[in-house]
This record gives structure tokens, sequence and C-alpha cells, in this order.
């Protein structure tokens, strides 16, 4: 009974490893920022921080570290969110 429950615990975490991973390498490149805003209206962002600075401004940012990373160089003025709207 311990043996099954140990081994579907294993089971449960090694899957949900494969999930994590498998998102993280599925983080899309965008050709430019029209391109991104027809997914994302208000950019992405690197981080909570990041998106919190821009809220006022332009609107809630979606916030991943793997597709900022992925579209580092459409974030022009370097604050953290690529592509955020005007």
């Amino acid at each position: 009974m311990l043996r099954r429950l140990v081994a579907g615990a294993l089971m449960a975490l090694a899957l949900v490893a494969v999930a994590g991973s498998a998102s993280a390498d599925a983080a899309a490149k965008y050709r430019n920022c029209a391109a991104m805003h027809k997914r994302y209206p208000h950019g992405v962002a690197k981080s909570r921080a990041a998106a919190n600075r821009q809220v006022f401004v332009t609107g809630r940012a979606k916030v991943s570290a793997s597709l900022y990373k992925a579209n580092k160089r459409l974030d022009r003025d370097h604050d953290g969110v690529a592509c955020e709207s005007p």
C-alpha cells in the first residue's frame, strides 16, 4: 500500500516537472510588436514588478519571464516590458 502511494506521488511529480519544462520551451518569438499585440495587447513583462510599473500607463501586461526572454529585443526602452502599449 505504501509502495503504491509513493509510486503514485513520484509519478505525479514527474508529470508536473515535464509539463512545467514544456511550457518554458514553448515561448513564442514574435517578429515585431504588432504581431505580439494580437495575442498580448499590453505587452509581456519579465516580472510582476515590471508589469506593475506599467499598469497605470498602458494596462496589465502578461507576466512571463520565458516569453520576455524570447522577445527581449522588442523591449526598446529596457524597462522590463516588451511591446508595452503607448
